[in-house]
């Protein structure tokens, strides 16, 4: 066979996929890390599934189809207003924070709600316990609730459900279109809120979601979740993150800290958010200089239009 049609065969079989490095395609021989986070993942849809209302008749199919078109018009308005951005990097194949955003019509007035949460622990039992968190959020989130109503009924599903030695941080809010924002925050890092002229930080006000007696008719320690009411004007900016981003050490044993995420923060003020986050990542990755990640990690950026 000569090299021309050598040639002209190459170019009518298919190509093999290119082979990227560290990838590596799946085989039918499934390998027990494949076979585990396939599980995780398909039980982390049966949550989700199992928190949504499904409807038993037919009245009630077409009272859910009818609300579709408010929840795009209401997510078109929220992000005319609002412009947000997350990155999650776990540290291995499944991690146990947790960011979220999801837009929500209650009456008169239209919520983007913004969470980020740091499971105690690492590996499955976070994720699985992260997983049950966020159907139980999306289901409150659904039905309109407060953030104060959020945290409680956190609480009682997390001591009801999960293991004595597990608890979750928890910073949750709600943004409107005139820039007002209600921030509550449950033993989470500091938010940061990027102004014009100055940056603040929004502490804790309660304690970690589940830390406390799981009996379930009792919320002691979180009898008094305080709300933090916010007035964000155009260009500022509300920065989350968990401790996988200001407590990750170099090789000289010394923290990234919140200090040095303010002061970048504050130099980039305006930003997209989506800038914002690549450049918090960017920076931490120069402070490491090549040292591990010892946690999972997870940036958001919220920015009123």
């Amino acid at each position: 066979m000569t090299d021309a049609t050598k040639s002209g065969l190459r170019a009518h079989l298919p190509l093999a996929p290119r082979r990227e490095e560290h990838f590596r395609w799946r085989s039918h021989e499934v390998t027990r890390v494949e076979g585990l986070t396939d599980a995780v993942f398909a039980f982390a849809v049966t949550l989700l599934v199992v928190a949504l209302e499904v409807p038993h008749t037919f009245q009630g199919l077409m009272n859910v189809v009818r609300g579709f078109p408010a929840f795009v018009i209401c997510f078109t308005l929220l992000m005319s207003f609002w412009d947000a951005h997350y990155r999650y990097q776990p540290l291995g194949t499944i991690g146990g924070d947790y960011c979220d955003l999801l837009p929500q019509s209650a009456g008169a007035a239209d919520y983007l709600y913004f969470l980020m949460g740091d499971v105690a622990g690492k590996g499955v039992a976070a994720a699985l316990l992260m997983s049950h968190l966020s159907a139980t959020v999306r289901s409150l989130v659904r039905a309109g609730a407060g953030l104060d109503e959020l945290m409680l009924e956190a609480n009682r599903t997390l001591r009801k459900y999960s293991p004595e030695a597990h608890y979750m941080t928890l910073v949750g809010g709600r943004a409107r279109s005139d820039g007002r924002v209600e921030i509550l925050n449950a033993g989470h890092t500091a938010p940061i809120v990027l102004r014009k002229t100055r940056s603040e930080t929004i502490s804790s006000t309660a304690p970690p979601i589940g830390l406390f007696d799981r009996r379930p008719d009792s919320d002691a320690g979180l009898d008094g979740p305080q709300v933090v009411e916010l007035a964000l004007e155009p260009g500022d900016t509300i920065l989350l993150y968990t401790d996988g981003l200001t407590e990750a050490s170099n090789a000289q044993d010394q923290d990234y800290g919140s200090e040095r995420l303010m002061q970048l923060g504050a130099r980039l003020h305006g930003s997209h958010p989506a800038t914002l986050v690549a450049e918090c990542l960017k920076d931490l990755k120069v402070f490491l200089d090549g040292a591990p990640r010892s946690d999972d990690l997870a940036v958001m950026a919220l920015r009123r239009e």
